[in-house]
């Protein structure tokens, strides 16, 4: 059986960096996997506009004090195509059950006794967890997520 315990969409805009949005969802039975279905899109900036090349060059001479070319050409024609980064974490009733970082734009995640790497081999207890999408930085214009919690226990 399986049971939508949470949908949402919405969207992040450029120069989101290292946000949090937490969404707490009651979960009223222990489910043997708890399935994360997480999409965001576009997954990456393919070229920097000028205001993105003016903000690399003053963080290359603010933080490794470079400001030499063709160095720092160079560093700003590497970085891209750069990805937008978000990843989901989980806390459980009663406790942090972690977090993956793979950044790929599309996660498939399981939490229970058998889990998707990141998080640990405990069972679903029947309460309230907290969803996190960590926000490490969006360079695009927009970009939009999806985001499913599915309870799934044998019939």
């Amino acid at each position: 059986m399986r049971s939508t315990l949470f949908k949402t969409n919405g969207v992040f805009y450029r120069d989101t960096y290292y946000a949090h949005v937490s969404f707490l969802v009651e979960v009223r039975a222990a489910y043997r996997a708890i399935e994360i279905s997480f999409r965001y899109d576009p997954l990456f900036c393919e070229s920097a506009d000028e205001r993105q090349r003016e903000e690399m060059r003053q963080a290359l001479a603010e933080q490794i004090y470079r400001t030499d070319e063709p160095f720092v050409t160079e560093c700003m024609d590497r970085a891209y195509p750069i990805k937008n980064g978000i990843t989901v974490a989980v806390r459980g009733p009663e406790q942090w059950l972690g977090e993956h970082h793979a950044y790929t734009g599309h996660e498939e995640l399981v939490l229970g006794e058998r889990p998707s790497p990141g998080f640990f081999a405990v069972p679903n207890r029947e309460g309230q967890y907290e969803f996190v999408l960590h926000v490490f930085g969006i360079y695009t214009p927009e970009c939009r997520y999806s985001l499913e919690i599915v309870g799934v226990n044998e019939e």
